[in-house]
């Protein structure tokens, strides 16, 4: 329900933390979502939201449960996202945002864990394990946004902080991405509700990108050493038309990981992704 600018949302929707993730799926950027979004989101959740968009400015908030699904997303608590936009002219488009959620675990246990930039990737090369006595994680979140024509340069950065009971340590993780996309032919990004879009071709013709991303995270802090890792992601995608894309990825992994017996795993995969995406 919209009330002008205002909004109120009731049921599974994504929570207001992560530009990445509260993008539209059928214009992701690359195959895999970025270390920071796989790693502390928390995606589709069944809750109540409010929000407003005045274009240079905005805000939302989520109060959330568990995932409608019979999925691994459980847990409740909330999140808020705010962004400012100092510059909107037709040339480009500046925008700031800040987010934090908190989340009270489910069964006092966390396990933060991420693949080698591939979706179907069976490894986990970041893993901290499983985390017991996790009394809540706390996520603050920093995104930069600049449009300028057919250019989008686009950078997040996410700390989370685990808190642990008695004497157990608490933990802490960061992660971060810089990513930049080219619309080859020349089509200009747009901007609404603090969110990038891009008009796709109606009709077949087509619309091809060029994209590269860089992102790192680091799990590791004081004893417990879930590792270390930079991707590296150059990709392409091409929109036959609005509901029709292939997209070619290929990522160079770069990661550090000490196991239980404290041995150094050094894993430095490459990998080749290709994906036709079909939506209605």
């Amino acid at each position: 329900m919209k009330l002008g600018p205002s909004y109120l949302v009731a049921g599974q929707f994504k929570q207001p933390i992560g530009l990445e993730e509260l993008s539209s799926t059928r214009q992701n950027d690359f195959i895999a979502k970025a270390l920071p979004t796989n790693l502390f989101g928390v995606g589709r959740r069944l809750g109540l939201g409010h929000g407003q968009d005045a274009r240079r400015w905005g805000y939302s908030l989520g109060v959330f449960g568990r995932e409608l699904a019979n999925g691994p997303g459980r847990g409740g608590g909330f999140a808020a996202r705010g962004y400012v936009a100092p510059v909107v002219t037709d040339a480009s488009i500046l925008h700031i945002g800040l987010a934090v959620m908190d989340v009270d675990t489910d069964a006092d246990s966390l396990r933060l864990q991420a693949r080698p930039g591939a979706d179907l990737a069976a490894a986990r090369l970041l893993d901290t394990g499983a985390l017991r006595d996790v009394d809540r994680q706390r996520t603050y979140g920093t995104e930069v946004l600049w449009l300028r024509g057919p250019v989008k340069i686009q950078m997040e950065a996410m700390q989370t902080q685990i808190d642990r009971y008695g004497a157990v340590e608490d933990h802490d993780a960061s992660s971060g991405y810089f990513s930049a996309l080219w619309n080859v032919g020349g089509a200009t990004w747009r901007y609404k509700g603090g969110l990038p879009t891009m008009p796709l071709p109606q009709e077949g013709g087509g619309l091809l990108q060029l994209g590269l991303r860089i992102d790192h995270a680091d799990l590791d802090d004081g004893e417990l050493r879930g590792g270390r890792a930079t991707h590296w992601t150059l990709g392409a995608n091409w929109y036959w038309r609005t509901n029709f894309k292939l997209s070619a990825n290929y990522v160079k992994v770069e990661s550090r990981r000490h196991a239980a017996d404290g041995v150094l795993i050094q894993d430095d995969p490459s990998i080749i992704e290709l994906r036709a995406q079909y939506h209605w």
